[in-house]
């Protein structure tokens, strides 16, 4: 799975899901439906992974396995956090999760679950509520990574409601964390989180500056999503301080990098269906299998009755002769 040899880890996490299910081990179970939704949400496949991870927590309740059960509720609300008709029962399951977290001690659950909801509901729209457990998450969670993105989300909350100095503030932060800690993919979000708020703001040179920064770190790690977005605000940017060179510029580069997206989404869905087919193949050498094996598990039942049979023949002849000669 760490492989990202996803078929592989499905085809052995599958059988062991058999075999734990022929046993009756619960918490084996449970956990194997929460490593089965993981790889179909690896690839993709959300409808798939939320029906593995349902089933799971499923067991999980009823078993009383809490720390799984924080973490599938996790996995569950992220699901429905990638769809905006499905906010709702995202921050449904986020609420969960928290409770959970909260009754069991388990701070890693917590933070997640204050993050999450923060990050929703600011996808909602509504900032204070955004604000309002974004500000929980970093004072009680204190792993650098994930304030880092909550210090992000503020400022986004605080520039979506037009006080740009306080959004400057809480983004400058989350870059300072993401420095500390050499993490690229916040680094990169928290420079294009400072630029959209400084174009905001109008201070548009600023902008252009931040912006040329995160485009390098980006750039190293190939975000191509990040990229869309620079390149984006750069064309925007500069068409502000009329630089109509430099803003035709991006807007192509922009234009590039989202059909290059649009391709590998593509590619991805190609990559998806090719997947399920190969997962159904596999099933099917699984299933093909266990017939053997019963076959010949039933086939080795006879032969040990025949010779069974044979060795009572035997012995009753035995008897016979020797009762026969007494």
């Amino acid at each position: 799975y760490f492989k990202a040899d996803y078929l592989n880890a499905f085809g052995a996490w599958e059988k062991s899901l058999r075999n734990y299910t022929i046993l009756g081990n619960q918490k084996g179970i449970s956990n194997l439906k929460s490593n089965i939704g993981a790889v179909f949400e690896k690839q993709g496949n959300s409808e798939k992974a939320l029906g593995y991870f349902l089933d799971a927590l499923s067991v999980a309740k009823e078993i009383g396995d809490y720390e799984r059960e924080g973490t599938v509720l996790i996995n569950i609300a992220n699901i429905y956090d990638n769809n905006k008709n499905t906010y709702d029962k995202a921050i449904l399951f986020y609420n969960e999760a928290l409770e959970n977290g909260l009754s069991y001690e388990a701070d890693d659950v917590v933070g997640l679950a204050l993050v999450g909801l923060g990050a929703t509901y600011f996808d909602k729209a509504e900032y204070d509520s955004a604000i309002y457990y974004l500000n929980i998450a970093i004072e009680s969670y204190e792993d650098p990574l994930n304030q880092s993105f909550g210090y992000n989300y503020l400022g986004k909350s605080y520039s979506e409601l037009g006080d740009f100095d306080k959004a400057i503030v809480f983004h400058e932060e989350a870059i300072r964390l993401a420095r500390e800690n050499d993490a690229k993919a916040e680094l990169t979000q928290g420079l294009l989180g400072l630029a959209v708020t400084s174009r905001k703001a109008k201070n548009f040179e600023r902008a252009i500056v931040v912006l040329h920064e995160a485009l390098g770190v980006a750039t190293g790690t190939n975000a191509k999503e990040e990229l869309r977005d620079i390149y984006q605000e750069l064309a925007e940017s500069y068409e502000m301080v009329s630089d109509y060179g430099n803003a035709y510029l991006y807007q192509v580069l922009f234009s590039n990098v989202k059909d290059s997206i649009y391709l590998q989404s593509n590619q991805n869905r190609i990559d998806l269906m090719q997947f399920s087919f190969d997962l159904d193949q596999l099933n099917m050498e699984i299933d093909n299998l266990e017939k053997d094996a019963q076959i010949q598990e039933q086939e080795a039942k006879t032969q040990r009755i025949i010779s069974l049979s044979v060795i009572g023949i035997i012995i009753i002849v035995l008897i016979g002769l020797y009762a026969r000669f007494q």
